[in-house]
C-alpha cells in the first residue's frame, strides 16, 4: 500500500485537513486557499480525488490540489489569472496527451495546466 494516498478531505474552521490512507492527517490553513476559502461548505465537500489519489479536484470551483504541494507548504498565489490562448495541437500529440491525462485520471485541460504550470517553474 502506497501511504501517500489521500483518503478523505475536511475542513475545520480554519484548516484544509486531508486524511492520509495510513491515517496521517496533513493539516494547512485554509487561508492559502482564496478559492476554498471563499466557496461555501457543500461546494467544498463536493470534492473527487484525482492523479492516483494523490490530488484533490474541486470541479464546481474549477480547484486542483496536489499533496504534493500541501506537504512542501506551497502556497499558491492569491489570485490566478490565465490569458485564454489558442494552440493547434498535431491529433497523434493529443492522443498521447489524452492517455497521459487519463493514466493521471486528470481532464486534457488539467493536464495541460499542470505542465505548463511545472514547466514555469523550471523555467
Amino acid at each position: 500500500m502506497n501511504t501517500l494516498e489521500i483518503k478523505k478531505v475536511f475542513f475545520t474552521d480554519e484548516m484544509l485537513c486531508v486524511e492520509l490512507v495510513d491515517k496521517r492527517v496533513i493539516m494547512t490553513p485554509l487561508s492559502w486557499y482564496e478559492v476554498l476559502n471563499k466557496a461555501d461548505e457543500k461546494s467544498r465537500n463536493n470534492y473527487k480525488l484525482i492523479a492516483g489519489k494523490k490530488g484533490i479536484e474541486w470541479e464546481d470551483l474549477d480547484y486542483h490540489l496536489s499533496l504534493e504541494g500541501m506537504i512542501k507548504g506551497i502556497v499558491p498565489p492569491k489570485k490566478q489569472t490565465f490569458e485564454r490562448i489558442n494552440i493547434s495541437i498535431p491529433s497523434e500529440k493529443l492522443k498521447i496527451i489524452d492517455q497521459k491525462a487519463k493514466e493521471l485520471h486528470l481532464t486534457r485541460s488539467a493536464f495541460l495546466l499542470e505542465a505548463a504550470t511545472q514547466y514555469s517553474h523550471t523555467a
